[in-house]
């Protein structure tokens, strides 16, 4: 099953499976290696977005969910102090799991860059590889050559080459006779960088994003690393696919991560779920803003997300501090996600625009932690919920 498939090589890399030896290791590694994702690993990822159009999304997520072991992560009481002890060792690993299920959503939804998937050509899905490999730091062409040989495949009947596409992303550095020639990417095609590109692991995840800073200081630009850039349109038979942008689950989860996020009694957060929850919400509104707030599923459940609100998952409290300008507003100035404030600001203006609303002061973090307290104090945990609160 695929996605036991990608939820075991989570595990994997979360150090959970150790005791099996280097085999296991190797399992997961090769399952993702340049030479044999393309029948493996993206097999995986495109059946996944057909099945996304075909099942009931309710049903997708929550299999999701269960395949990552996160039912429990997901409860209210999880990882808030003194309400339920968790073990270190289980705590890790569900931090973990929680950050690669937002990067599995964020994939599922953001790549349609696969002829068939989404209304691109060969040659925009090449174009989009070779970006992504030069976002890494420069390099030589035959290193592009080695590490897109499958893209560079579905070009043979096309008059498209590699190095066409090189001279539209990238500008050839010739430092001297006695130095290599380095192709580099162009400042102008960081738009079309995604951080969460499914075919980086996190180690160059952090690489290419570092690079990447780095360059943006030395050409002094005022550009906005770490947004989602233009995404075309899903094909016509995975229209339903955009739905999972929409879903009630998938809404519960961002709302778990920002409630988390904005409450300092809560120790169940980390930055890499509150960057996940972020991109997935940039990630809806700029559907939104390019394709329309219609849904093209027709379900009758595709309400846009910037009128969405996120509904109070525990059942108890006051409905209008889980709206997502409710949320954002206690989100924006807090500490905790003090690296990503820029981002989320950005965010939080799209939001306004589509709704067509001016900004409004944001709370401070002592009062969304004590908001975040009041809606829960009728939870099945209430009384602690309560003195908590008495005690913020």
């Amino acid at each position: 099953e695929p996605l036991r498939a990608i939820a075991y090589v989570a595990q994997v890399n979360a150090n959970y499976w150790c005791r099996n030896g280097q085999a296991v290791r190797n399992q997961a590694y090769w399952y993702q290696h340049t030479g044999c994702r393309t029948e493996m690993y993206d097999k995986d990822i495109t059946l996944l977005q057909i099945c996304a159009t075909i099942m009931d999304l309710d049903v997708f997520v929550q299999t999701i969910i269960s395949r990552f072991g996160l039912e429990e992560w997901l409860s209210f009481p999880y990882g808030v102090d003194k309400m339920r002890k968790v073990s270190e060792e289980k705590f890790k690993l569900d931090t973990h799991m929680a950050e690669e299920m937002f990067r599995l959503l964020i994939i599922l939804t953001s790549e349609r860059f696969v002829p068939g998937v989404g209304q691109v050509t060969p040659e925009s899905a090449a174009a989009r590889a070779v970006i992504h490999r030069l976002c890494l730091g420069p390099c030589l062409h035959s290193e592009l050559t080695k590490a897109l040989s499958s893209h560079l495949a579905e070009l043979h009947s096309s008059p498209v080459n590699l190095d066409s596409i090189l001279q539209q992303v990238a500008t050839f550095n010739q430092n001297g006779r006695s130095q290599p020639r380095l192709y580099e990417i162009k400042i102008d095609q960081l738009l079309h960088f995604s951080p969460f590109y499914y075919h980086y692991t996190r180690l160059e995840q952090s690489k290419a994003m570092a690079y990447l800073k780095e360059r943006i200081r030395k050409e002094n630009s005022d550009f906005l690393l770490g947004l989602p850039g233009p995404l075309p349109e899903f094909a016509v038979p995975l229209w339903g696919t955009r739905d999972l942008l929409r879903c009630p689950d998938v809404v519960r989860l961002i709302n778990t991560v920002f409630g988390r996020s904005s409450c300092a009694l809560s120790s169940a957060w980390s930055e890499g779920q509150s960057y996940g929850a972020m991109f997935l919400t940039a990630l809806c509104l700029l559907d939104e803003v390019e394709y329309g707030k219609e849904v093209r599923g027709g379900d009758g459940r595709g309400r846009p997300i910037s009128e969405l609100g996120f509904e109070d998952f525990s059942g108890c409290g006051d409905k209008k501090l889980f709206t997502l300008d409710a949320i954002m507003k206690r989100l924006r100035g807090n500490a905790r996600i003090e690296a990503y404030d820029v981002i989320l600001n950005v965010i939080f203006e799209k939001f306004l625009v589509l709704n067509e609303q001016d900004p409004q002061s944001a709370p401070t973090p002592v009062d969304a932690q004590i908001d975040f307290l009041k809606s829960m104090t009728s939870s099945p945990c209430g009384a602690e919920a309560q003195r908590l609160l008495k005690e913020a």
